[in-house]
């Protein structure tokens, strides 16, 4: 059911990144994926202080100051906290690692936001 936005996402995805040419490294992708939109991307949960949150995979259909809501395959509902998790999404053939701690604020705050360097949590 959530596939054609799943779709959408990925399109969208290609418009603002050059995937062949890019390099993951680079202050300017990582700045430009840090102000992504994420709604319709598919995730897994790689790492949580919470083990039962490990290995849900679903499409991000809403992403709050907190958490993110994700559906699953078997179409549920799955509601996860971005403190102390570790995401990972695909796009082309680049695996992308989503910290959620440095994720909590809203996403339409990401846009305009400036980050500060910070250092990450060990789960």
């Amino acid at each position: 059911m959530y596939l054609p936005v799943h779709q959408l996402w990925k399109d969208y995805m290609t418009e603002i990144v050059d995937f062949k040419r890019v390099d993951p490294s680079n202050a300017n992708f990582q700045d430009l994926m840090l102000k992504a939109d994420y709604h319709g991307a598919i995730l897994s949960v790689w790492k949580s202080k919470c083990p039962s949150y490990v290995g849900i995979r679903g499409i991000l259909i809403q992403e709050t100051k907190n958490t993110m809501k994700l559906i699953t395959e078997e179409n549920k509902l799955k509601i996860i906290p971005k403190a102390n998790t570790v995401f990972m999404l695909e796009v082309e053939d680049l695996t992308i690692t989503i910290y959620g701690n440095h994720f909590r604020v809203k996403p339409s705050m990401r846009t305009t936001r400036k980050f500060k360097e910070r250092a990450t949590i060990d789960l």
